[in-house]
């Protein structure tokens, strides 16, 4: 049984307990050397131990790396194996969820706009016309910036299970307080529908996005039916499957773009203690850790994530 599948109260109870292990296994002491990564007000903290930090390849082209410890010259096996491709996928969101914290806050200035094509005058694209969908997103940030000054703005591809596609776009406007009129909008984009809506009272924006992207409502799944292996969420009345979404994204093609003024988030190595007083917290919201079998070792990689309180 799933935990979705449990009552209220015990969900609850199961998810703190769940939590107290995660915190458990993710110690780290305060000398110990870590990764922090941060953008805006969100801080990552990465640690490894056990692992090899001797290299054992050295890449020499896109398609050719040596093994160090013999000479021999081999190439990169290319595959196309649907688990590589989604862990593909998993890094692209991680990716996307800090550029986005990076640069965007639910200020008053900013928008999360999804975009879609009216099947009529303008024919509904696929996820293979990244092409067509890239040249419309550019004249609408030409039409914007000509209305409104300069912008920040991030697109993001969403693929249908039928194959078709439409974009999601935030947008942080520089030049302006955040009044910005949905008939502007609406002209800016000439292609069909658009749907305005305000971040101001999300959490945690990267992850929101991400989640709205890569989780897929029952009622798009054909004939409603529900693997045993996939996770039910639920949100805002309605269930969904986590990740549902994944296995529709095309691979080999662009599926976000961020205009050049975005910031991008920060990585720098110290001790632990340091990387705290750096993010102004001594407790992570959230943390968790996973072990790997290296030869006859493990390596373990714990991650703490924070909020900063400002």
């Amino acid at each position: 049984m799933h935990i979705s599948q449990l009552p209220p109260e015990l969900q609850a109870q199961l998810r703190a307990e769940q939590k107290k292990e995660r915190q458990r296994e993710a110690f780290i002491l305060p000398t110990q050397k870590v990764k922090l990564v941060s953008a805006g007000r969100h801080h990552m903290v990465q640690f490894m131990t056990g692992h090899n930090k001797k290299k054992a390849i050295e890449r020499l082209s896109e398609s050719e790396f040596v093994v160090l410890s013999t000479g021999e010259v081999k190439e990169f096996q290319k595959t196309e194996k649907r688990a590589d491709r989604l862990d593909s996928l998993y890094r692209t969101f991680r990716e996307l969820r800090w550029i986005i914290n990076a640069n965007f806050t639910g200020a008053s200035n900013e928008r999360f706009v999804t975009l879609t094509f009216d099947g009529k005058d303008f024919p509904r694209p696929t996820v293979g016309d990244i092409d067509v969908l890239q040249k419309c997103v550019r004249r609408f940030y030409r039409r914007l910036r000509k209305k409104f000054g300069e912008i920040v703005a991030l697109w993001v591809l969403e693929p249908h299970a039928d194959g078709h596609a439409h974009l999601h776009v935030l947008i942080k406007f520089l030049e302006s307080r955040g009044y910005v009129e949905y008939n502007d909008l609406i002209s800016a984009w000439g292609c069909g529908i658009v749907d305005i809506r305000r971040l101001h009272d999300v959490d945690n924006i990267g992850a929101y996005v991400s989640a709205y992207l890569t989780d897929m409502p029952l009622s798009e799944i054909e004939g409603g039916e529900i693997k045993e292996s996939d996770e039910v969420v639920e949100k805002n009345g309605k269930k969904y499957i986590k990740a549902g979404r994944l296995q529709y994204y095309p691979s080999g093609k662009r599926l976000y773009s961020i205009t050049r003024n975005a910031k991008r988030a920060t990585s720098q190595k110290m001790n632990y203690f340091s990387a705290l007083r750096k993010i102004g917290k001594e407790e992570p919201d959230y943390a968790t850790s996973k072990k790997i079998p290296v030869g006859d070792k493990d390596l373990k990689i714990v991650w703490q994530h924070f909020k900063a309180d400002n």
